[in-house]
């Protein structure tokens, strides 16, 4: 109780305790490392440090406690942010630090007189007290209520302010509280006839205030409190106070429900934007390094003041996620941070980014935004308070659109209400770094240093699997299922219709949000959220080897990899084993071969059936045109003459009168004309050169009597093709040449067309050239769907040739096909016939 005793070898040190004047003996309680590793012990004098083989008092508790300094202390240690917890004999757990006046801790459930034997600091930020009636876990809420203990009715703050001596002015509606580290103090408000709604710092020191009256929001005026207790009005203006800003040269702008209004050294007047001639409601202001004042006019988006004086638009008229602006914030890059009914929207390098739900958790009717000393943002909004980093803001401002990892704080956290004001600054930095935040229950304060290095002692949680559940019949595991446990694998039986993991979780860190995933590793492509269940389940899970997965986070987003892993064999049926499943592929093979082959076979006897009708269908045709043009030649071709030659005999045997003889005339030239109608139509039904010529002749017929009627240039290239073919097979091949020559002078529309018979080993090489318009083959189905080319294609086949047609539009058709020579009958020879 009076010195430490330090053993060095065989020998020992000791090292006595002095209060701070300097007297000896003081009682002192267990020795404790501080967070820099020296050692420390607790006293009743305060805290004292070892440096160099000498105590020193490195913390002074401030004797506000009745009987603190007279009961002795048992335990000490420190916490995460610098504050001392002791135990005092009689008194309990008493906590006193730099930002903390010595006040003692009532515990829940404990007597009177509570007696804590020790104290430790744990590594998630708790403190942990061994008392005589139990363990207590005191956790240290990141948000703290200002003043603390509740020691003023909950009043809604509205903003806070800075003062030059370092305390922070409160601001309620009805007065202000100015609070320290150490103290605080109330002061009424001086208007009672209005409320109080905004204020900032002047660079004089004073702090200017502005109010608007009761049931009169056209009234508003705004005052300055000096550092001596003086109040000066400054003037009058109208609308509801939303915000007030004093600029670097010493200008006050005052933001209100009325339009933003500008005081000069004399009186306020409002200043004019464009496009709003009467007035706008400002929820927003803020002032960038250049000087530029930027204004969030509610419902018109962002506007600001640039160096000439004239006012410019930063977002789009009628963009409905730019006009929901509420609070503003401007970095040291001069980005513009902004609260929006949506989210958060960032104003960088001349373009806008906004984030919201689609981003992840960010929250909706952001009110106020502030950035604070450890690369965070600080959102509070009518859900609470949230805290992002801004290089995570960074990635999801990038193409990939990546999902913010933020993290959301509520009554949980210590906040008073998760309803925080509407105004600008009720979100506010002091200059420690500290951040301030109004509710509609009060002010509280968080420190972002400390929370980061809670954050950082942080441990993910410890998650394992429990037990797997197949159709309500429970197979609980050996072992403790996480990832470092041996994998052995479960066997569920086959026919399983439903199949549960059940998994537990602990999660020391203090207010724990536990986040759980999952994935059965075969079935999930993705994780999937377990949300608040401690179960999945999976139906009618395949025959195959699976793994369950299951992975848990804390609130800071830290996840315990790899978690624990449980490997499963789902059990086939017998008509699902590889055997059976061989099996039966075989037989299925074999049987589509054997389908095939009937297949290909039915395929191959309906062509041939279709190739014999066709030839039979031709074959008829051209009998039967043969058949025609002889009874056209033998009856009505021998008739016709008869009649041509009795009128022209009357007339010269009986010389008739002259009109009858008119008559007579008139009947020999019909009678003439008949007959040569009746041989053209016995020449296209059977050129009767092919039976007393040869088929080269009646080729060169065929191309000359064309040539007679028609304006196209035609040539040919004819060798002598008698004799290669049977007389039936010559009938297709002049019917072939007869078609395409036929479509070429219809259709192509061309000035020369040529027609090629020649020779080629075996074969006769057949070619109709012209120099038309041609066409899409494409189309060709749907444009010539007649029987001419269906035809044409089914004589080439019936004599075993192939033929082609190639043609494009505006470079002409040219139709080719090659016919194996037959060399059935007699060879013809026609040395008549003109062979080119």
């Amino acid at each position: 109780e009076r010195s430490m005793i330090r053993f060095e070898g065989s020998g020992t040190k000791a090292h006595p305790l002095s209060s701070p004047e300097g007297q000896s003996a003081v009682p002192a309680g267990r020795l404790f490392r501080l967070r820099d590793g020296r050692w420390a012990v607790s006293s009743t004098a305060g805290i004292f440090a070892l440096d160099d083989d000498r105590w020193h008092l490195l913390h002074a508790f401030t004797p506000t406690l009745p009987d603190f300094g007279v009961n002795p202390v048992l335990d000490g240690v420190e916490d995460g942010s610098g504050n001392f917890w002791v135990s005092v004999f009689d008194l309990g757990l008493v906590v006193s630090g730099p930002d903390q006046p010595t006040s003692r801790v009532m515990l829940p459930d404990s007597s009177a007189k509570p007696f804590i034997r020790a104290l430790i600091a744990g590594g998630e930020g708790n403190i942990w007290a061994a008392g005589n009636d139990g363990l207590y876990r005191l956790r240290r809420f990141p948000f703290r209520m200002q003043p603390p203990n509740q020691e003023l009715p909950q009043k809604a703050a509205v903003g806070f302010v800075e003062g030059a001596d370092g305390m922070v002015w409160i601001l309620h509606r009805e007065g202000w509280t100015r609070i320290s580290k150490q103290s605080w103090e109330w002061t009424g408000n001086p208007n009672p006839q209005a409320y109080l709604w905004a204020g900032c710092r002047s660079r004089d020191n004073s702090v200017i205030l502005a109010f608007t009256e009761h049931g009169n929001s056209d009234r508003a005026f705004a005052d300055r409190v000096h550092p001596d207790g003086r109040v000066q009005r400054l003037g009058t203006l109208e609308g509801i106070v939303r915000v007030v800003l004093e600029s670097k040269s010493g200008e006050v702008l005052v933001g209100t429900e009325a339009g933003l209004w500008h005081w000069t050294g004399e009186r306020f007047h409002r200043v004019e934007l464009p496009q709003h001639s009467e007035s706008y409601t400002v929820r927003g202001l803020a002032e960038d390094h250049q000087g530029r004042w930027v204004v969030s006019v509610f419902g018109d988006g962002l506007w600001r003041r640039e160096a000439d004086g004239h006012w410019r638009r930063l977002t789009e008229p009628g963009d409905t996620a730019s006009t929901e602006i509420w609070g503003l914030d401007i970095d040291s890059q001069d980005t513009i941070w902004a609260a929006t009914d949506s989210g958060l929207a960032r104003w960088k390098q001349d373009s806008w980014q906004f984030f919201g739900t689609w981003h992840g958790d960010l929250p909706r009717l952001a009110r106020s935004v502030v950035g604070d000393n450890e690369a965070g943002l600080w959102i509070a909004s009518q859900f609470g308070v949230v805290r992002v980093d801004r290089e995570a803001l960074d990635t999801a401002a990038s193409p990939e659109q990546a999902v913010l990892g933020s993290d959301w704080f509520d009554r949980s956290d210590g906040l008073p209400s998760v309803s925080c004001s509407d105004e600008q600054g009720a979100l506010q930095i002091a200059a420690d770094g500290r951040i301030w935040v109004g509710t509609l229950k009060g002010a509280c304060v968080v420190d972002p240093h400390a929370w980061q290095g809670s954050r950082r002692l942080a441990r993910a949680p410890s998650v394992s699997i429990t037990e797997v559940v197949v159709d309500d019949q429970s197979t609980r595991l050996s072992v403790s299922r996480t990832a470092s446990s041996q994998a052995v694998e479960t066997f569920i039986p086959s026919g399983a219709t439903r199949v549960e993991f059940r998994f537990g979780v602990v999660d020391l860190t203090p207010n724990p949000r536990t986040r759980l995933r999952y994935r059965l590793e075969g079935i999930d492509n993705e994780w999937r959220d377990a949300g608040e269940e401690r179960r999945a389940t999976y139906h009618r899970l395949p025959p195959s080897n699976y793994s369950f997965h299951i992975m848990a986070a804390n609130k800071y987003g830290q996840w315990a990899d790899p978690g624990a892993i449980v490997p499963i064999i789902v059990e086939p049926r017998f008509w699902q084993t590889i055997w059976f499943q061989a099996g039966a592929g075989l037989a299925v093979l074999g049987a589509v071969w054997i389908t095939r082959l009937v297949t290909l076979r039915q395929g191959q006897q309906e062509r041939l059936r279709r190739e014999e009708f066709s030839r039979g269908l031709i074959q008829s045709q051209e009998t039967e045109r043969k058949r025609i043009a002889r009874e056209l030649h033998d009856s009505l071709g021998q008739d016709l003459i008869l009649i041509r030659n009795a009128a022209k005999l009357t007339l010269r045997k009986f010389d008739p009168s002259p009109q009858v003889g008119e008559h007579l005339n008139q009947v020999a030239e019909l009678a003439s004309h008949a007959l040569d109608n009746a041989r053209a139509i016995t020449s296209n039904l059977r050129p009767p050169e092919l039976d007393r010529l040869g088929l080269t002749a009646a080729l060169e017929a065929m191309v000359e009597k064309h040539s007679l009627h028609s304006e196209i240039q035609l040539t040919a290239t004819l060798e002598n093709l008698d004799g290669r073919w049977s007389p039936d097979q010559e009938i297709h091949v002049y019917r072939v040449i007869q078609e395409s020559l036929s479509n070429a002078l219809k259709h192509a529309h061309s000035r020369h067309i040529h027609l090629s018979a020649t020779m080629q080993g075996s074969a006769v090489n057949i070619a109709v050239q012209d120099d038309g318009r041609g066409f899409d083959p494409d189309q060709l189905p749907s444009q010539r769907t007649g029987i001419g080319l269906t035809g044409l294609g089914e004589r080439v086949r019936i004599l075993s040739g192939v033929m082609e047609l190639n043609s494009s539009p505006g470079k002409g058709t040219i139709f080719r096909c090659r016919i194996p020579i037959s060399n059935h009958g007699e060879k013809r020879e026609n040395p008549d016939s003109n062979r080119g």
